[in-house]
């Protein structure tokens, strides 16, 4: 057994230093015990849990014990693992954050019983997510974000990059003219508004001016920049936003020219105030009343539109950079039409095009399309979690771009949709993602006995508890259908459920409710728990026992001959485990494996008509 804490470091942290306290676990006295998984395959995973005792006759685990090694980390949120050795091999039973350090005394006995919760208890408590596009940009790092969705009776705009830079307010430019939030959609996914642009006329109407101060003015000079906004406009030939220096000596104009085709202006440096170099791309004309995304990479010399085709832009490389103007340049060549989403970049480190040209994606279809896997893993980046592994197959999901919820309840949106199983890594600060597929006809990885068991605890239930004969379901934007099994009916009475999906067609849908349906319109026999104390068993199978997780498939053979068959073959969705001296108990929750057979056509098993031609999809 190896008991380590990560003191001073943070649940999600990296290069975690870990402390070996194995030697204060008094598993003597109160074993240590683990959750992990669901009760069943149609319950969501809830967060593992692990408990032990700690002996603090000396006071290490006290909290705010100056004279503490650990001191002043003995506090929440401690990052902390819990492994089993067996042959000489090392097992990771647990990997988690410490909720409670409680200490407690029997007379002059002192001990810390430490509770923790694995990485899906911390998820829970996140805030929601922003759109989709926002988290996108504000994972690069913006030295300066406006993505100007205030509300309609605002007069300035605010910078969420988080780095201090100045507020825009609007600015009179000549007389006339209106500039008002909340008056245009932004981009199609992400569900916020944008400010209209309406000038009285090309040099004369309202636009959005900041100073972003010496820290955006330094900070863009030691970089090169990537510059990026969404826009809308019919009118061709007019500015979409500027930068200057506060001597005027580096600018950097960005527009449409009077055909609607990009077009990027620069101070010439070390050359003249008046003069510019000015280059019209060969773009389409972008003045057609659509939502359009713009990248600007200032290194490599390319600006990009709608997250495609780049267009070569030789001007000099501006520097000391500080007051930002959006939707005009001094009086000049006013915009008309929407704008937002204005983001300001120079990354330290070096980033690519690529990751800027994907906010087209975020903002035009919230990544719909995109596989179940790519997105569970895009939702726990924005999280910090940067680590999934995944198998098993996965299928498309469509758009999530509104954002509005925790990523947590995002991932089990899509979790829900692919009909998987999502989980915590029991090693490590990542994520475990299974897709449906993992399922499918799958072989035993451990074949145990009857009389290996902690017999007291088998049953075999046959029982209505997850009979499903009626599904209703639908998808956002598309249609809402109904599959039912008139014979389940009649044998056992309707038993309904409802599917919100995240299917990008209407027969997706339809097979996922089907499928549904096939697997849950009748009541089978299964073995719901497998207990065995997995320290009595031989080497190989006490390894084999440690590797057993969610989705692993179990055979126990020699039944009792009263039993529906000889072996039973099961599926694990959980477990709970008690490790002390001389002893490993674990309980697994299972479910009948079969539940998920796909039919396999000419297979002796997988293709009995009408048992086992279930058609996977």
């Amino acid at each position: 057994m190896l008991v380590e804490a990560g003191f001073g470091y943070a649940p999600a942290g990296s290069a975690i230093t870990w402390t070996d306290i194995t030697q204060w676990a008094d598993v003597a006295r109160s074993q240590i015990r683990i959750t992990r998984g669901a009760s069943d395959e149609l319950s969501q995973i809830q967060p593992g849990t692990c408990s032990l005792m700690l002996d603090n006759r000396d006071g290490r685990f006290t909290e705010g014990n100056a004279s503490s090694p650990y001191y002043p980390f003995i506090r929440p949120s401690c990052p902390i693992r819990v492994s089993v050795i067996v042959a000489g091999v090392t097992y990771r039973r647990f990997y988690g954050a410490v909720t409670d350090w409680i200490q407690g005394w029997n007379g002059l006995e002192d001990t810390v019983t430490v509770t923790a919760a694995d990485l899906f208890n911390l998820l829970q408590g996140d805030d929601a997510l922003q759109p989709m596009l926002v988290e996108e940009i504000l994972q690069l790092g913006p030295l300066a974000y406006y993505p100007l969705s205030e509300p309609a009776d605002s007069t300035t705009a605010g910078d969420i990059a988080g780095s201090g830079t100045g507020a825009l307010a609007i600015t009179q430019v000549g007389s006339g003219g209106t500039l008002t939030f909340g008056e245009d959609a932004g981009p199609p996914a992400d569900g916020l508004t944008a400010p209209v642009f309406t000038p009285a006329s090309a040099t004369a109407g309202k636009i959005l001016t900041a100073d972003l101060g010496t820290g955006f003015a330094d900070a863009s000079s030691l970089a090169y920049l990537f510059l990026e906004a969404w826009f809308t406009t019919s009118t061709a030939g007019r500015v979409l936003f500027s930068l200057r220096s506060d001597s005027g000596l580096y600018q950097i104009i960005i527009s449409l020219d009077g055909t609607g085709k990009l077009r990027i202006q620069t101070t010439i440096v070390g050359g003249p105030l008046s003069g510019y170099i000015d280059v019209v791309t060969t773009s389409p004309n972008l003045a057609d009343g659509v939502p359009h995304h713009i990248v600007y990479d200032e290194q490599g010399g390319y600006i990009y539109v709608d997250g495609g085709t780049g267009y070569a832009v030789l001007v000099d490389g501006m520097v000391e950079l500080r007051h930002l103007s959006i939707g005009g340049h001094a009086s000049d060549r006013l915009w008309s039409g929407s704008i937002s989403h204005v983001a300001l970049h120079a990354p330290a480190g070096v980033l690519s095009a690529p990751l800027f040209m994907a906010h087209y994606a975020a903002g035009a279809t919230g990544f719909s399309g995109e596989d179940a896997d790519d997105r569970v893993l895009r939702l726990a980046g924005y999280t910090g979690i940067g680590g999934l592994v995944t198998s098993g197959t996965f299928s498309p999901v469509a758009s999530q771009g509104e954002g509005g919820r925790t990523a947590l309840e995002m991932m089990r949106q899509v979790e829900t949709t692919e009909g998987g199983k999502l989980a915590t890594h029991r090693g490590s600060a990542s994520l475990v993602f299974q897709s449906r597929t993992v399922r499918y006809n799958p072989t035993p990885a451990i074949t145990l006995t009857y009389a290996d068991l902690e017999t007291g605890g088998v049953s075999s239930a046959t029982d209505t508890q997850k009979l499903i004969n009626t599904v209703t379901a639908s998808r956002p934007g598309g249609a809402t259908q109904r599959v039912a099994s008139a014979e389940s009916r009649e044998a056992f009475g309707p038993r309904r459920q409802e599917l919100e999906l995240l299917k990008t067609s209407d027969l997706q849908v339809l097979d996922a409710a089907y499928w549904l349906v096939s697997r849950y319109g009748e009541s089978r026999s299964e073995i719901r728990q497998v207990p065995i104390d997995a320290y009595s068993m031989p080497d190989a199978t006490y390894q084999a026992l440690m590797n057993a997780d969610i989705s692993t498939v179990l055979a126990v053979a020699s039944m009792p001959a009263t039993a529906p068959s000889s072996t039973a073959t099961v599926t694990v969705e959980g477990y709970t485990e008690a490790i002390g001296q001389s002893r490993h108990l674990l309980n697994f929750h299972t479910s009948r494996t079969y539940t998920d057979a796909v039919w396999v056509l000419d297979d002796a098993t997988y293709s009995v008509l009408g048992s086992t031609t279930r058609l996977a999809y």
